[in-house]
């Protein structure tokens, strides 16, 4: 496993980590990015059938998101990460961490259902360069709550 930083002096664009994964199964190497996002580039996701991502909730919209993140997400850093594999958003995580806790962004005050967003069939891939990123930025607890029923969460990790 390898993992690079983009210099932030040398581009505009947002931090980007790359990570090598060795897919044991398919006996092939698989280049994943994983990038910090913003609210516009969420809705391009959203809009765009061709990434295959499952939203299935209306509190994982970016339109919700935004709205929620800009009356409620004070005091905590905003962390959208897309991870990609090519040019491929394989899922998202709308986090928000505040002292080394990361939560879902959104809360059970006025949220029913919190979820990660992911294309069906790459669970697996998705969570695990997610749980390996977060410990690598220093996360020690992840809060997801309330999940849905058929939440990925749920059905992935469990």
């Amino acid at each position: 496993r390898t993992v690079s930083t983009r210099d932030l002096n040398q581009t505009p664009e947002l931090p980007l980590i790359e990570v090598q994964l060795n897919a044991r199964l398919l006996g092939k190497r698989m280049s994943y990015t994983i990038t910090h996002e913003s609210f516009d580039s969420l809705t391009s996701c959203w809009s765009n059938p061709s990434h295959r991502l499952k939203w299935n909730s209306i509190f994982v919209l970016p339109a919700w998101l935004k709205v929620w993140w800009q009356e409620l997400g004070a005091g905590a850093e905003l962390h959208l990460d897309a991870i990609r594999q090519e040019k491929e958003v394989i899922g998202i995580a709308p986090l928000l961490v505040r002292e080394g806790r990361a939560s879902l962004i959104g809360s059970a005050d006025v949220c029913d259902y919190l979820d990660f967003v992911i294309a069906p069939g790459r669970e697996k891939d998705f969570f695990n360069l997610l749980l390996d990123d977060l410990r690598q930025k220093g996360v020690n607890h992840l809060d997801l709550r309330p999940l849905r029923p058929d939440s990925t969460v749920l059905t992935s990790l469990a």
